[in-house]
């Protein structure tokens, strides 16, 4: 059995939103259009239940050495 995709890992979640690039742009607001992620994963619209949409987000890598911050406890 294989893990499930979670929307909330992939790269064009936000806010309970899907902004797949394929879902085009808004011509009024200039904007990405978005869709409920809740409904891209239906098998009527373009991700579907096997998350074909689906981009794993990158990992954010903080190199704590370059603040260059001195704390003193």
């Amino acid at each position: 059995m294989t893990t499930p995709l979670f929307c909330i890992n992939c790269k064009h979640y936000s806010s309970r939103n899907c902004a797949h690039p394929s879902l085009g742009l808004d011509l009024v607001e200039g904007k990405q259009k978005t869709e409920y992620a809740a409904l891209m994963r239906l098998v009527s619209y373009p991700c579907k239940p096997a998350a074909l949409l689906f981009e794993q987000v990158e990992p954010v890598v903080y190199d704590l050495s370059m603040l260059d911050v001195e704390v003193k406890l």
